[in-house]
């Protein structure tokens, strides 16, 4: 296990695969069963409803990878420079998030509900623009926002938890992962804890803590990987099962969170580990992520706007609900392609200036 690189083409393919995740669910919301009345569900409507709602372990991938990557670059700063340029980190995330984030806030609270009557806005204007819209939850288009903005919170103070900590960073970690799991099983009804920072904290700590034992090198790591039994379509079995479990057997939810995360940890270390010299649709598609995940929820529902305009009934016909699924991967690809290369990119050369980690 070598642990120098800083750049894994793999994890641009995990990328695509936790935005289509979300997609599959946002675009089949015409099938999807209220989750109020989830546990009154007979097991089979359940197991087709979990295969509808994939859009939280898209989220969980994008968490985890994030707490991964973010803790991996800082260690490799910290072995060649010694210190922690906080400065120039913050630069860094805020180059990469906030001109396509402000963008997205612009177009969802300001300029499209201004236009349309179906794109309006009905929350905290403040939460939104300080990256506090987790807690402001809206039934709009700007709302799917929230994940960046527990992730912004993140940006700005793992760094400095990295710094105070030091040689304890991992017992940091682990404590921190378990009192988000505390908080968690506190209260029966998660959908009231789904979008609270502290709920999902606990992805983004379990790969901080893989981060560190890639970067370290871990015997036990190590191991794994070398194992001939616990090869990656293992792993990805297995996080469909721990992903599926709790919709059929209930009591079993909290184990099952456990192994999924573990899964998706080693799933990501597997994928680092591996050749990243493959080229391919997702793995191009994965430095488009950012925008097709905050462009796609607009193209719906402006997709479905315009069917509605001219006449065409996606709700009684499937055959043209699968051209409006489509049309709407295809539109918000194609936005999203050009945003990342006329919009994006310019500010992601400005980012290089303060990268002190050679690429």
């Amino acid at each position: 296990m070598v642990a120098s690189k800083n750049y894994f083409i793999n994890l641009d393919k995990l990328r695509s695969i936790a935005f289509f995740l979300v997609f599959w669910q946002h675009s089949l919301s015409k099938f999807q069963i209220n989750a109020d009345i989830f546990s009154d569900l007979d097991i089979f409507d359940r197991f087709l409803n979990r295969i509808i709602f994939t859009g939280g372990i898209g989220v969980h991938l994008f968490f985890v990878l994030s707490g991964f990557l973010i803790t991996y670059l800082l260690c490799l700063e910290r072995n060649k420079n010694f210190e922690i340029n906080i400065t120039f980190f913050y630069l860094r995330r805020a180059l990469r998030i906030w001109p396509l984030y402000y963008l997205i806030i612009f177009l969802g609270t300001i300029l499209l509900p201004e236009i349309s009557n179906n794109f309006y806005f009905n929350g905290n204007f403040y939460c939104h623009f300080l990256f506090l819209n987790n807690f402001d939850i809206v039934k709009s288009p700007v709302g799917i926002a929230w994940s960046v903005a527990i992730e912004e919170q993140f940006y700005v103070l793992w760094p400095i938890i990295f710094i105070v900590s030091k040689n304890k960073l991992k017992l940091v970690s682990i404590l921190l992962l378990v009192l988000s799991f505390c908080f968690t099983y506190s209260n029966n009804d998660f959908s009231e804890l789904y979008y609270h920072s502290f709920y999902n904290i606990k992805y983004l700590m379990a790969g901080c803590l893989f981060g560190l034992l890639y970067h370290e090198k871990n015997m036990i790591l190590e191991k794994i990987l070398e194992s001939k039994l616990f090869k990656l379509h293992w792993i990805v079995l297995l996080i469909i099962i721990f992903f599926t479990i709790p919709t059929l057997i209930s009591g079993f939810y909290l184990l099952c969170e456990i192994l999924l995360i573990t899964m998706i940890g080693l799933l990501i270390v597997f994928l680092v580990e591996s050749s990243n010299k493959q080229n391919g649709f997702l793995a191009k598609t994965g430095k488009y992520t950012y925008g097709l995940y905050l462009y796609h929820p607009f193209v719906i529902l402006g997709t479905k706007t315009c069917f509605d305009k001219v006449g065409f009934n996606y709700i009684d016909s499937c055959l043209v609900y699968a051209l409006l699924i489509i049309l709407s991967f295809l539109m918000t690809y194609f936005i999203a392609y050009y945003s990342y290369n006329y919009f994006e990119k310019y500010f992601l050369k400005m980012k290089n200036k303060y990268s002190l980690v050679n690429k």
